[in-house]
């Protein structure tokens, strides 16, 4: 049985580990774009939803930036063992909010 794996945004010049969180309003920037580390990254089920994402909801000067990638679960081991055991389980349905960023953690913001 081979294990599934989910996607996240990542900005195509930074560096491994970091990837998209969240974008809004921060510092006065009013299109500005949280990063954080795998536990705060927005994951999605497939690399289309993630491309939908980018093309539909970032703000129009970062969607060139940023392309999904894809994470296995073992990646996913240390920030979310309970998806990443649910990966493993290819029968079972991923919970929304697993795939949700971690709100309330501090993330570097870029414009």
């Amino acid at each position: 049985m081979e294990n599934r794996s989910v996607f996240v945004i990542h900005r195509r010049d930074d560096p491994p580990g970091t990837f998209y969180s969240t974008h809004g309003a921060f510092g006065g920037v009013e299109d500005a774009v949280g990063y954080g580390d795998m536990q705060d990254a927005r994951k999605f089920l497939s690399s289309e939803e993630a491309q939908s994402y980018i093309d539909r909801k970032l703000p129009e000067w970062a969607r060139e930036l940023h392309c999904p990638e894809e994470v296995y679960p073992w990646e996913l081991t240390f920030s979310s063992l309970e998806l990443a055991s649910l990966l493993r389980i290819c029968e079972m349905e991923i919970p929304h909010h697993l795939l949700e960023p971690v709100y309330g953690r501090l993330l570097i913001w870029r414009r």
